[in-house]
């Protein structure tokens, strides 16, 4: 299964569904409740959110989650509305909204937890989709974004929220110099199994959108990897591929020349990751891109759409 297969559908892409992120959104009383993303991004301490423990777990590991689900709900909530779907129609505000998603992506990963990684995987994929719906519709003003993929991120296969979950679900310490799986195709297999390698990142069903029971119902941490490394093909790899692209005279309308453009030394020196995928992987992006970009013809995008329905 090709990329190109799965980008016409948001869902297909492995943006979460709403059984992903455990569908409801709570409301608690007597807390602090950010109203959009940029309040959480702006430093509020949100604390550690693990994975939803079994049903035999500790009461005071059940009276400790039940609070950890209301911080996710808390985000989950703030993350709706803050998206409004519209397409934007400048570099300036495209550069406003995606480090308001990068502040919240850091801030989530600072916190740490399964929980908090999973928020931060939505909120991943929502930067993501406005970039490329940008560039598709206004590809003449690639220069003025270039430089956005690579700003302010964090790679959520190598940090310490990785390390963190990683020895608190699966009971895998780091190596030296801590989990690095985004470069690291041997610990990429190690704690994912050598099926990840074949399925870069999006063709497996844990991918495609996790049935129930969700994310959040019950744990699943080499799904959630899973959709941690489909987000950093397209932020590592496809938005910059992209740009790239462009630069160099490509056009979204003629991918059958983008090996002749794109198949250069250079350009794969800087956009092969080996434990993600090579230069040939943004080819399979570009049909589902257009297509999409197209059927959406400037409407917004319902965040149903990217998150799932969480009434159904």
């Amino acid at each position: 299964m090709t990329y190109h297969h799965l980008f016409g559908s948001l869902v297909a892409l492995g943006f979460l569904s709403a059984s992903a992120l455990g569908q409801s959104v709570a409301q608690s009383s007597g807390e602090t409740r950010p109203g959009t993303i940029h309040d959480v991004g702006r430093g509020i301490a949100l604390g550690h959110i693990g994975a939803p423990p079994p049903a035999d777990a500790s009461p005071g590991r059940l009276a400790r989650w039940q609070r950890e689900k209301a911080n996710f709900d808390t985000v989950l909530a703030a993350i709706n509305r803050s998206w409004t779907g519209e397409p934007i129609s400048n570099p300036e505000n495209l550069a406003f909204q995606m480090k308001q998603y990068s502040d919240l992506i850091k801030t989530l990963a600072e916190a740490g937890g399964y929980g908090n990684l999973l928020l931060a995987d939505a909120a991943k994929r929502l930067r993501a989709i406005l970039f490329i719906r940008f560039l598709v519709a206004h590809p003449d003003q690639y220069a003025q974004v270039a430089d956005l993929p690579g700003s302010n991120r964090t790679d959520l296969l190598t940090n310490r929220a990785m390390d963190d979950m990683l020895r608190e679900e699966l009971g895998l310490e780091p190596p030296v110099g801590g989990w690095r799986l985004s470069e690291d195709l041997d610990q990429l297999e190690r704690v994912s199994g050598r099926a990840m390698r074949e399925i870069s990142g999006l063709s497996s069903r844990s991918i495609l959108g996790q049935q129930a029971p969700g994310l959040m119902v019950k744990a699943d941490v080499h799904s959630l990897i899973g959709r941690m490394k489909a987000d950093e093909i397209l932020e590592q790899i496809v938005e910059p591929g992209f740009v790239e692209f462009l630069k160099r005279g490509g056009s979204f309308s003629e991918p059958q020349h983008f090996a002749e453009i794109m198949d250069k030394p250079d350009v794969k020196a800087r956009l092969n990751v080996p434990a993600l995928g090579n230069v040939m992987t943004i080819l399979d992006y570009i049909p589902g891109a257009v297509a999409y970009a197209k059927r959406l013809q400037g409407k917004p995008m319902p965040i149903t759409e990217v998150i799932g329905d969480q009434k159904q």
